[in-house]
């Protein structure tokens, strides 16, 4: 009698732990080592060097920032983050800022979501990209600017191949330039957004490193 109830307990926490972890495939927010961003999942981290350690910048995966981009969704409610990609929303597992040039009037951003891919779409990364650019084209009208390239092509990050959307965006002599990339890992299509107004947005790739 008694190993049979030891037994059925042991099914029952096993039950419990299989549906507290991430039913979605391939689904994983990351987690920050220090000053590092790790999304294992992806197989890659994030460590913003001298922009992060120089000018100001922030860099992380939890607290309000992230609360906020997911319409108030705790970063730790799993099962409200894969509610969320079920509907059809994106959830953000990354944030980075250069706040020195937020404060001159420049923002400077990186920026990873995850979303759920369309059942039965054969290229879901060329989906989720149309999609942002239909998006950005309609953002960038209401603050006066125009989409004045957007152009397809793949990039190489990290030891992987992103579909890669470049892409700038002008107002008379203000431009921002962007690059969106987008890589499948299970159901899930990991979108990651650059935006930067000096230099180049190259400038991030170097911070992205194979795991």
């Amino acid at each position: 009698m008694k190993k049979t109830v030891l037994m059925t307990l042991c099914a029952v926490l096993l039950f419990v732990v299989f549906t507290a972890s991430a039913e979605i495939d391939g689904f994983e927010l990351g987690h920050m080592e220090e000053n590092i961003y790790v999304n294992p999942a992806l197989g890659i981290t994030m460590e913003a060097g001298d922009i992060y350690n120089n000018n100001g910048g922030f860099l992380t995966y939890t607290g309000e920032q992230l609360n906020d981009y997911n319409e108030g969704t705790a970063f730790d409610d799993l099962p409200a983050l894969e509610a969320r990609m079920k509907d059809g929303k994106p959830v953000y597992c990354l944030l980075y800022a250069n706040m020195d040039r937020h404060i001159i009037g420049k923002t400077n951003t990186v920026k990873l979501a995850v979303y759920l891919a369309a059942e039965g779409d054969e290229n879901p990364e060329i989906t989720i990209l149309s999609q942002e650019k239909e998006a950005l084209e309609k953002e960038a009208e209401g603050k006066g600017y125009s989409l004045t390239k957007a152009e397809m092509s793949e990039l190489e990050l990290a030891g992987s191949m992103w579909s890669r959307m470049s892409v700038d965006i002008a107002n008379g002599d203000r431009h921002m330039q962007m690059t969106y990339a987008a890589i499948q890992k299970g159901d899930c299509v990991y979108l990651l957004t650059m935006s930067i107004n000096d230099d180049s947005v190259e400038d991030y790739f170097p911070y992205f490193r194979a795991q």
